[in-house]
Order: C-alpha cells, then structure tokens, then sequence
C-alpha cells in the first residue's frame, strides 16, 4: 500500500510503509505531518500511520566545541614605538615584529609569520651589500 504526505500545501510520494518509516528516521518527513493511503478518506498524522515502529526522537545537534580565545599583544601608543625604534636603530622594530609575529602564531597555530621574521635580518644584510658595492663602484 502506498501513501501520500502532505507537508503544508504541497503533497508528497507515494511512499511504500518502508519508505515512509526511512524518511521520518530521517528527518525529511515530520512524525506529526499529515499521510493518507490509497483507501483512506481522510489525512492522519504519519506517527499514527506508522502505529507501533517506533520514531526515534530527534536528537539534538552536537555542541560546538568550545573557541580558544588569545588574549591580545601589549597595546604601546605609536609615538613610544616610533622613538624606541629611532633610539635603538631599528633593532626594537625587529624585537616587536618577532612578538607580535608569535602572539599571530597563536591564533592559528602556523608558524609563517615567525618564519618571515626570520628573513627580516637577512634582508637587511643583503641592502647594506648591495649599499657597500654601490659605493665601491661609483669610486
């Protein structure tokens, strides 16, 4: 025997009693949505047409797991970060970009931004050669 849901206004199968009880297992068809079968005048609730199979409840989702949080760098006013660097030569603008650089590994645990510090000291070695051969070539 076969059977029609009614969800709302739109009419839905015909669906074997098998095919019925898998679609309310698997949530695409509500336990309290209207079904009526080939000999039946009126439309009853699908939970009632099932009768005794039972309709296991819906379990509810899964918690989210809980977010880490980080707790923000030390938050220094520009004007002191613009006269430690001017005072320290640039050297305090390494030593802040490598903190900085692992307070951002923190929030997603990749290693790149350290890893492009690294390169910093390298970069500025190859400027003062590049500085000192301009030099001796224009003598």
């Amino acid at each position: 025997m076969n059977y029609l849901v009614k969800q709302g206004d739109e009419k839905l199968g015909p669906y074997s009693l098998s095919e019925l009880h898998e679609r309310v297992q698997s949530g695409k068809i509500a336990p309290t949505d209207l079904a009526q079968s080939e000999g039946m005048t009126d439309w009853a609730e699908v939970s009632l047409v099932l009768g005794n199979i039972p309709i296991p409840a819906a379990t509810p989702p899964a918690p989210a797991p809980p977010v880490q949080t980080v707790p923000l760098p030390f938050n220094m006013h520009w004007a002191i970060l613009l006269i430690l660097q001017a005072v320290t030569r640039n050297l305090f603008n390494f030593a802040w970009a490598l903190y900085l650089a692992n307070w951002a590994r923190k929030l997603d645990g990749e290693n790149k931004p350290l890893i492009m510090i690294a390169m910093y000291p390298a970069g500025m070695i190859a400027g003062f050669i590049a500085i000192a051969n301009g030099r001796q070539a224009m003598r």
